[in-house]
């Protein structure tokens, strides 16, 4: 039923203060005016209200209100003209309706009351379309007998739908209020995500590109455009479900990846408030946003569409049209339980889904999305692409606003324009540590690492905490002149809470566990004075952490207050930090006479056992955090954590690194279990022992556990010497081997794309291996057998040393400067020369080849 009335009324706003009055002429009485009074009388009864609400003086000072009716005159005439469509959904479903009546009625009234000089509220369009649908019903309710010819047509009364309305009119303004609620809750500074925001450009995965370009063509990404932001695209294409001229198709569900950090729960709330307020509130296909943390992994596993209506039943996922939101695949991973398997029937249930009217948006890091997997075909991926200098430049600028002398702002032209401080800037190009560095306040040197920018971070938010609570009447005595031991002491809380949330299966704590944890009454027990004994004064001070700009609040927990990390990254460089710090306490323990103590194997192995819990260090970045962290440690440090802990890998390697597993206990299973206690050890022996190199010695067992199913793929390999046959049927991609010694029968393996530096193959039978696209610098082969099937293909090679090496054929060395790049010519310093000699078979007389020094 349409809805197109155009002489009918010559005034909607009646405030009975000697304004011309409403007139209804020339209107027949049938079922569609019926339906057109329904919504004008609803209009101009919400009009009325709203406006004596908030502007009843200028309605009383006003006696033109007559004119200024006619200044809207053209506005009117187009609200009026209006051509409704009141189809069952109105009364049935007011989710899927066409609401455009409601939007051009609240544009009316602003401006009506701009025109009067009322000042309206900023959340004003929400409270009007909840009190609009509230005039409705009981314009509905109170004039049933005017009505009767609608109830009959559509058999269903208005008020059934309020609610529903009403709960995702405030589910959008919640989504609304991410993007634009102060970043700091306890600051004299007012800064939102709105106001810093840098709109990030992206690359498409070359699977959904019609034509790839030829250079990018090894790539797995191509940038969609210098100019137009990721934002613009789905404003353009997805949302709109257009197909861009250079993507396969226009996709209905799209993957967008990032590094940590990098913004993807920032592009989410972006994407939100531009859908939702472009669509002044009501957009004529909702849109829902979860963050996949909140929900229970494995049932979201299971029945992704399920499991998220539990926390929408308003919504109809078997049959509306709408756009999900989904924020943070690796959330719930990182929480625990989840294998690559999951994932995979997770893509396929949110591929395969019945209902094709749900657009799907998902986020994720890297490392838990195989791009490749042809589980993702007829999915759109994309990748957020790092903030450029030029978008680093202009977060400075936007920042600048709110502190115009900070520090980092100051130095962001000498940072960028220095080659100097090339490292520092790589850490600016992720949108949540510029911020970070930014909001702390912090001097940059150029000789700063990631970790003693980090450090500088958590002592400016320390310092921070002592400025506002270090005074308060509850801080002890002991410590009102010594801030530098209350940062020291509040460091060592945070990271045990770090540790908890990473150990918890939702990445938050409650108030109540944050109570019963030894850190808690260890932090009260050293800060607060003896006379603080209420556990309802404990817990004001625990919330009081708060204040630190380390927390926020969680809205993870209806039953308890919950507190969560800012951002994800600071907990996981926390986390890192715990890890090294506890590993210090365990194995640099001095008896008496100053002397280490020798270390207990069951003790250390509990230890390890407690801080892997039931996560695998090696998706998230604690890991990599933790090699940046004993990399900057002091070096008598590292040597002594090394000699320490060296003979452990020897006696743990024959349990298998698995003294005792409990299965109720362990979400791992034994073998996974056994994987990780190595990893961490190996991460404490391994980095350790850059600085203070001393040859680790891998026989074959060791081996297996280095090489996870075989492979050695994205990882440094230092000062190790791989023994027996332990190698023979290993794979190593984009690794970095510096001071690795092959030793004996290596056999068959591959490497490629990585880095061999100062790498020997001495005593070593090479058979059925490949080596393509590796950069070789000062490697050596001693005493080796290179048999058949030996390919060496595309690599380059500096400073390369052959001694006694017996090879295939006379013509093997030429072939190898052929289909190699040497960059230098140190191949010229060998030559080849042959042998009578007896083969080692059958005692028979044969002719065999060696590469030898000039």
């Amino acid at each position: 039923m349409k809805i197109n009335k155009k002489e009918v009324i010559k005034n909607l706003f009646d405030f009975n203060l000697g304004s011309v009055l409403t007139e209804v002429v020339g209107l027949e009485s049938n079922i569609e005016t019926k339906a057109f009074l329904l919504i004008f009388n609803t209009s101009r009864e919400t009009n009325m209200q709203l406006a004596k609400a908030y502007g009843r003086e200028q309605l009383d000072n006003q006696y033109n209100l007559v004119s200024i009716t006619k200044k809207l005159e053209s506005e009117y005439k187009e609200f009026l003209e209006l051509n409704v469509t009141l189809t069952e959904e109105f009364f049935k479903n007011v989710i899927r309706s066409d609401n455009q009546y409601m939007i051009k009625s609240f544009n009316l009234f602003s401006k009506f009351c701009k025109e009067i000089g009322i000042v309206l509220p900023e959340d004003i369009r929400l409270n009007y379309y909840i009190d609009f649908r509230e005039n409705l019903k009981n314009e509905f309710q109170n004039h049933k007998e005017r009505y009767q010819e609608l109830i009959d047509f559509f058999k269903n009364p208005v008020a059934l739908q309020n609610d529903k309305f009403a709960f995702l009119l405030d589910r959008h303004y919640g989504f609304k209020s991410f993007y634009t609620n102060l970043l700091q809750q306890n600051s004299d500074t007012k800064e939102t995500l709105k106001d810093l925001y840098i709109e990030p450009l992206f690359s498409i995965h070359k699977n959904n590109l019609i034509n790839k370009r030829e250079e990018i063509i090894s790539e797995d990404f191509e940038l969609y455009s210098k100019t137009k932001s990721i934002h613009e695209f789905f404003n353009e294409f997805f949302l709109q479900s257009k197909k861009h001229n250079k993507i396969k198709d226009s996709y209905d569900m799209v993957f967008v990846l990032g590094q940590p950090g990098q913004g993807k729960t920032s592009f989410c709330y972006k994407l939100l408030y531009d859908y939702i307020e472009g669509n002044s509130d009501l957009p004529p296909i909702p849109i829902i946003f979860v963050k996949i943390r909140d929900l229970v992994a494995k049932d979201f596993i299971n029945n992704p569409f399920e499991t998220v209506s539990n926390y929408y039943n308003f919504m109809n996922f078997k049959e509306d049209e709408m756009i999900l939101v989904l924020d943070g695949l690796d959330e719930a991973y990182m929480s625990g339980g989840i294998t690559n398997e999951d994932l995979r029937n997770l893509y396929e249930r949110l591929k395969k889904r019945s209902n094709k009217k749900i657009k799907i948006i998902l986020t994720s890091r890297f490392n838990f999305l195989n791009v490749d997997d042809s589980c993702l075909d007829d999915t759109l991926v994309l990748q957020l692409n790092e903030l450029t200098d030029e978008q680093i430049n202009k977060y400075c600028l936007k920042f600048k606003k709110f502190y115009p002398e900070n520090l980092l702002v100051k130095s962001i032209k000498t940072i960028l324009e220095n080659e100097k401080y090339k490292h520092v800037k790589e850490l600016l190009k992720q949108a949540v540590l510029i911020y970070f560095i930014a909001v702390s306040n912090i001097k940059i040197d150029k000789k700063d690492s990631r970790t003693k920018i980090y450090d500088k971070i958590f002592d400016s938010l320390s310092q921070r905490s002592w400025d506002e609570n270090g005074q308060l009447n509850y801080i002890s005595h002991k410590l009102k002149d010594k801030p530098n031991q209350y940062k020291k002491y509040l460091r060592e809380f945070i990271r045990n809470i770090a540790f908890e949330i990473y150990q918890s299966p939702k990445l938050y704590i409650t108030v109540n566990k944050l109570l019963e944890l030894d850190a808690t009454k260890n932090f009260i027990r050293r800060c607060f004075d003896e006379e603080l004994k209420s556990e309802e004064k404990i817990k004001e001070i625990s919330k009081y952490l708060l204040i630190s700009f380390y927390f926020q609040h969680s809205n993870n927990d209806k039953g308890d207050t919950a507190l969560e990390f800012f951002h994800n990254s600071l907990w996981e460089y926390l986390t890192a930090e715990y890890f090294w710090e506890e590993n210090k306490k365990n194995v640099l323990r001095k008896d008496d006479f100053g002397e280490f103590e020798m270390l207990d194997k069951e003790e250390y192995f509990t230890f390890l056992d407690k801080i892997i819990g039931n996560k695998k260090i090696s998706e998230h970045s604690i890991q990599y955090n933790l090699f940046e962290i004993i990399e900057n440690e002091d070096k008598v440090v590292n040597e002594n954590v090394f000699n320490q802990t060296i003979e452990l890998l020897d006696e743990l390697k024959k349990d298998d690194f698995l003294l005792f597993y409990d299965r109720k206990k362990n979400q791992l299973t034994a073998y996974e279990k056994s994987a990780q206690i190595f990893s961490v050890l190996w991460i404490f022996i391994h980095e350790t022992n850059k600085t203070n190199p001393k040859l680790i010695q891998c026989d074959e067992r060791i081996t297996d556990f280095l090489f996870f199913f075989n492979f050695l793929w994205n990882e440094s390999l230092f000062n190790v010497e791989i023994i027996d046959q332990s190698i023979s049927n290993r794979f190593i991609f984009e690794a970095y081997l510096d001071n690795v010694f092959f030793m004996s029968e290596p056999g068959k393996f591959h490497i490629e794309n990585s880095l061999l530096k100062n790498v020997s193959f001495s005593d070593a039978v090479l058979f059925d291996c490949e080596f393509y696209k590796n950069d070789f610098i000062n490697v050596k082969f001693n005493n080796c057998n290179i048999e058949n099937k030996v390919i060496f293909k595309n690599n380059s090679f500096q400073n390369i040393y052959f001694e006694n090496v017996k090879i295939e054929n006379k013509d093997w060395l030429s072939k190898l400067i052929e289909e190699n790049n040497f960059i230098d010519k140190s191949y010229e310093n060998f030559k080849v020369i042959s042998k009578i000699e007896n083969n080692y078979y059958n005692n028979e007389k044969e002719t065999n080849y060696y590469i030898v020094k000039k």
